[in-house]
C-alpha cells in the first residue's frame, strides 16, 4: 500500500503534538461533532481522526469497532486526504484507484462511501480529518459539504481551546509552585507559624509570650589566629548546620546567628510546656557534638573550639523586623539575662537561670556557681548544667537521653 507523504510532514506532526491530543480519552465535545456530522449527512459512519507519522488514532468515532481506532497509516483513508490538504469526496470506492484495495474497502467493514474534510489549524497544517463513510455508494451535496466544514472548524477550535487551557493549568501551575517555593524559603527563614501569618496578612503582630527558655550558645578558639577565613567560616557553618539539624529534632526554633553566637527558644511562637527540657537536653546535644568534632580535629593536629552556652526562662515579646531583609527577633529582660549569662559563662559549661534549675533538677544534675554579678542587672544564682541523672542517662558521661527521657519528653 501506498503511503502518501507530504514534504511538510515532520512540521504537520510537530504541530499535532503541541496539541497533546494523541491517546487521550473520549471527549463529549468531540463525540458530539462526529454525532452531528453523521446525522447531518445520513451516513452510517463518522470520526475524527489525527494522522501521526506512523499511524492514524481515532479521538471520537460514531459505531465504529475499536479495532480501527488505531491502525497502520498506510491503511488509512485520510492519509490520502491529509497529504491532499483538501476535501476527499468519493462516492463509490469499488470505482477509485486510490481506495479500491484499502483493506476496509475489500473486508470489513466494506466501505462504499467516504468523504474526509481537513482539520487545519492557523498555521494551515493538516492536523487529521473529520471523515464520514457508508457500505453503499452514494452522493453528497454541497450544503452537506458546508455543514462538515463547519463541523471541522469546530473540531480545530476545539483542539485550541484545549491547548489554550491546558497552557493556562501550567501557567498555574508554575505559578503554585513559585509561590510554594516562597513560601519554603520564607519558612526557612522565619518560625512556620510566623511565615503562615506572613504569607496571609504580609504582616506580623508582635506578641508577648509568658514562658520560654532562651539559649545562647558562643563556641570559639581561645587564643587562635584566623589564617584561613573561609576555613573558618566553613568550620562555623559546620557548628550551625549541626545545631540547626539537633534543634529541629527538639522542635526548638534558631532565632539568629551573631558571628560566632548561636541563639534559639523553645516556647515561642508556639508555645510548649516542655521549653525547659527541650534546651537542656539541646545544650547537651551541642556539647556532645562538640566533644566530638574535637576528638577529631586534635587527629588532625587543629586546634580545639571551646563553647559556653547559657540559658533563661522567662516571658519575651516576639515580632518581626525589617521591611525586605526581615527576621523574627525577641526582646525583653529574659533575652538579656541569657545573653549576660553566656559572656560570664567559663570555658565548655552550660549554667542556667534558678528557675531552670528548679524545675530540671529531677532530670539533670546541677552545681551551683557564686551569685553572678551581671551589668544593669542584680546578681542572681546561676548553676552549671552537668548532665543526665543515671536513671536518664544513656551513657557513662551523662550527655546523651536514653529511651526513658525521651518517652518523658513526648508526655511532658
Amino acid at each position: 500500500m501506498q503511503a502518501y507523504i507530504s514534504d511538510n510532514d515532520d512540521a504537520r506532526i510537530e504541530a499535532l503534538h503541541s496539541y497533546d491530543i494523541i491517546d487521550t480519552v473520549r471527549e463529549e465535545a468531540f463525540d458530539d461533532i462526529v454525532e452531528m456530522a453523521a446525522n447531518l449527512t445520513q451516513t452510517k459512519y463518522s470520526y475524527i481522526g489525527f494522522l501521526d507519522k506512523e499511524r492514524q488514532w481515532l479521538k471520537s468515532s460514531c459505531h465504529i469497532s475499536t479495532e480501527f481506532f488505531d491502525i497502520p497509516r498506510e491503511m488509512s483513508f485520510c492519509n490520502y486526504t491529509v497529504y491532499k490538504e483538501e476535501v476527499i469526496i468519493v462516492e463509490d470506492t469499488h470505482n477509485d484507484p486510490v481506495f479500491k484495495d484499502k483493506s476496509g474497502v475489500v473486508g470489513e467493514p466494506f466501505i462504499r462511501f467516504y468523504c474526509g474534510i481537513p482539520i487545519v489549524n492557523k498555521e494551515k497544517f493538516v492536523l487529521g480529518t473529520l471523515c464520514i463513510l457508508d457500505t453503499k455508494p452514494r452522493k453528497i451535496s454541497d450544503k452537506e459539504i458546508s455543514y462538515l466544514k463547519y463541523l471541522a472548524s469546530l473540531v480545530i477550535n476545539q483542539l485550541e481551546l484545549r491547548k489554550n487551557t491546558t497552557s493556562l493549568k501550567n501557567i498555574r501551575k508554575n505559578e503554585e509552585n513559585e509561590i510554594q517555593k516562597y513560601q519554603d524559603r520564607l519558612s526557612w527563614i522565619l518560625p512556620k507559624k510566623i511565615a503562615l501569618e506572613f504569607i496571609e496578612t504580609s504582616k506580623v503582630t508582635p506578641r508577648y509570650i509568658e514562658s520560654t527558655t532562651i539559649l545562647f550558645a558562643s563556641f570559639h578558639q581561645p587564643k587562635s589566629e584566623i589564617k584561613d577565613p573561609a576555613s573558618e567560616v566553613g568550620n562555623i557553618q559546620q557548628f550551625i548546620q549541626a545545631f540547626d539539624e539537633i534543634n529541629e529534632t527538639l522542635k526548638i526554633e534558631k532565632i539568629k546567628t551573631m558571628s560566632e553566637v548561636y541563639m534559639s527558644v523553645c516556647g515561642a511562637p508556639m508555645q510548649d510546656r516542655a521549653h525547659m527540657l527541650r534546651q537542656c537536653m539541646s545544650a547537651l546535644q551541642f556539647k556532645n557534638y562538640l566533644n566530638k568534632n574535637n576528638k577529631h580535629r586534635h587527629k588532625l593536629n587543629l586546634s580545639p573550639y571551646v563553647i559556653k552556652m547559657g540559658l533563661y526562662s522567662g516571658s519575651v515579646i516576639g515580632a518581626l523586623v525589617g521591611k525586605t531583609k526581615f527576621l523574627y527577633d525577641l526582646w525583653g529582660d529574659s533575652v538579656n539575662r541569657a545573653k549576660r549569662i553566656t559572656e560570664n559563662c567559663e570555658d565548655n559549661s552550660i549554667e542556667v537561670s534558678e528557675e531552670v534549675y528548679s524545675k530540671m533538677k529531677e532530670y539533670f544534675e546541677f552545681d551551683k556557681k557564686d551569685l553572678v554579678k551581671v551589668k544593669h542587672m542584680e546578681s542572681f544564682n546561676i548553676y552549671y548544667l552537668k548532665r543526665y541523672k543515671k536513671e536518664f542517662s544513656l551513657d557513662v558521661a551523662g550527655i546523651l537521653p536514653n529511651e526513658h527521657m525521651v518517652k518523658l519528653l513526648e508526655s511532658f
